[in-house]
């Protein structure tokens, strides 16, 4: 099926390689990436970082954005912040959406100690709004896959973490730069989870800036990127 187009667009290098290795011509393959509000956040960013307070909080605050559904594995979140409090780390979860597995997470929060420290916000959809919560996180979970969500978090400069197991992955994964925007853990391991939250807190916490960390949305996760991919891949069609 893909034989039959003439050029083809793709959201990250894995997914060329994956065709380039399996016969296809490497130019008529074109990484794309992906992107969301660009202009319009990259506004709301610029207005967040020029009003932020520096806070000496010891507590930690993670968020996760996303669909409340089976595939994103948000109970073993939950399940890390509920164990990693108990061993007094003080960390607070924010829960931004809905879905069919909000009942039953709300079950594991209810019949834990650590009711005060995970909040589930509901759907959001004021941009302002989801910008606050996540530019004044100080990182992004998503134990599943992690897809847009990635984006989203890097676009306001909070580092994404995520399972390291590429083939069950989204495309956006690929945006994570272990140690310096984000991490991987071990897929499915809530213990090698809490080590890697642990670590990234002592070692990897604030060590990059705002606008490092978000370097890459800049560079590639934005529709002038792609509209100058796109640009090129049609000048390859008129020579």
């Amino acid at each position: 099926f893909l034989n039959l187009a003439t050029d083809i667009l793709l959201y990250e290098n894995r997914a060329k390689k994956i065709l380039i290795d399996h016969g296809f011509d490497n130019q008529k393959l074109h990484v794309v990436f992906n992107s969301l509000d660009y202009n319009n956040q990259k506004k709301i960013f610029k207005n967040l970082i020029n009003n932020s307070i520096n806070s000496k909080s010891a507590k930690k605050r993670i968020v996760f954005i996303g669909r409340l559904t089976k595939v994103k594995k948000i109970e073993m979140l939950i399940n890390a912040i509920i164990n990693l409090n108990i061993n007094k780390k003080k960390i607070d979860l924010i829960v931004i959406g809905d879905g069919p597995r909000k009942p039953y997470l709300e079950k594991i929060v209810n019949a834990s100690t650590c009711k005060k420290n995970i909040k589930f916000i509901g759907s959001l959809y004021d941009e302002r709004k989801i910008a606050n919560i996540i530019f004044n996180s100080d990182l992004c979970v998503s134990p599943g896959n992690v897809g847009l969500s990635c984006i989203h978090s890097l676009t306001y400069g909070t580092p994404v973490c995520t399972h390291d197991n590429l083939n069950n992955q989204m495309p956006e994964a690929e945006a994570i730069k272990p140690g310096e925007n984000g991490f991987l853990f071990k897929e499915n391991d809530i213990i090698d989870l809490q080590k890697k939250i642990i670590r990234w807190f002592k070692y990897n916490h604030k060590k990059n800036s705002r606008q490092f960390i978000r370097k890459i949305i800049d560079e590639r996760y934005n529709p002038r990127y792609q509209i100058k991919v796109i640009n090129n891949m049609i000048r390859q069609w008129q020579n």
